[in-house]
C-alpha cells in the first residue's frame, strides 16, 4: 500500500505538530526531528517541514500525496539535469546523463521514502539555481542573484547539502570559462553579487539552525 515507513513514522505519521495548519508556525521554528531527538541531532529543515504539513492537510494524512509529490519533484530534477547539461555539452551526451540520473538506483530511497522529499527538493532547487546562473550571462545582475538566493533559501531549507551551491557555481564557471589564477579578480568583479546574496542566505540559515 506504499504507506509510511522507517523515519516517515516519526517525522510525519506520529508528528502532531505538522498535522494541523494551526500548529505549522511553531513547527517551522522547531527542530526537524520531533521529540527528544530534535535538539540532539540539531537539524532544522523548514522547507521540508512546511511541505509535509501542507501535504498532510491536502491528503488528510494519506501517504498518497506525499508519494505523488516525490515522483513529480524527481521528474522535475531529472529535467533540470537535462537542461543544465544541454548548456554544457552536446544533446546526445546531455540526454544520456539525464537518463542515468533519472533511473539510477541510488535515488530509490529518496523517491520511495516520504521524507526523501528533503533530498529531492534540495536537489531540484540547486539544479534550478545552477541553470539560472548559466543562462543569466557573463555578469551577474541583482535580479538573477536574488532569484538564485531564493532558490538557495528553498534548497538549503530542505536539506543542508544545498550549502554546496556556491562551490558548484564556481566549478561550472571555472570549467566553462577555463578560469586561471589571473582571472580571479575579473571573475569576482563579474560575479560578486551572486556570491554576496548566497553568503547572506547561508549565514541566516546557519544562524537559525544554531538557534
Amino acid at each position: 500500500p506504499n504507506g509510511f515507513v522507517y523515519d516517515d513514522v516519526l517525522i510525519i505519521q506520529t508528528n502532531t505538530s505538522i498535522q494541523s495548519l494551526d500548529s505549522l508556525p511553531a513547527a517551522l521554528v522547531a527542530p526537524y526531528w520531533p521529540g527528544e531527538h530534535g535538539l540532539e541531532l540539531g537539524l532544522w529543515r523548514p522547507t521540508a517541514t512546511m511541505s509535509f504539513a501542507l501535504q498532510w492537510a491536502i491528503g488528510d494524512g494519506s501517504p498518497a500525496p506525499f508519494h505523488t509529490v516525490n515522483v513529480i519533484v524527481h521528474v522535475i530534477a531529472s529535467l533540470l539535469v537535462l537542461a543544465l547539461l544541454l548548456e554544457l555539452m552536446s544533446l546526445p551526451a546531455a540526454f544520456a546523463g539525464a537518463i542515468v540520473f533519472a533511473v539510477h538506483p541510488v535515488h530509490v530511497e529518496a523517491v520511495a521514502n516520504v521524507i526523501g522529499f528533503s533530498e529531492l527538493a534540495s536537489t531540484a532547487a540547486v539544479l534550478a539555481a545552477c541553470l539560472l546562473h548559466v543562462r543569466a550571462g557573463p555578469v551577474s545582475t541583482w535580479g538573477s542573484s536574488l532569484l538564485i538566493g531564493l532558490l538557495y533559501l528553498f534548497g538549503f531549507g530542505a536539506k543542508e547539502s544545498a550549502v554546496t551551491l556556491p562551490g558548484l557555481i564556481f566549478i561550472i564557471d571555472a570549467a566553462r570559462d577555463q578560469l586561471g589564477p589571473r582571472d580571479i579578480v575579473r571573475y569576482v568583479r563579474q560575479r560578486w553579487r551572486t556570491y554576496a546574496v548566497m553568503l547572506v542566505v547561508a549565514i541566516g540559515l546557519l544562524a537559525g539552525r544554531y538557534a
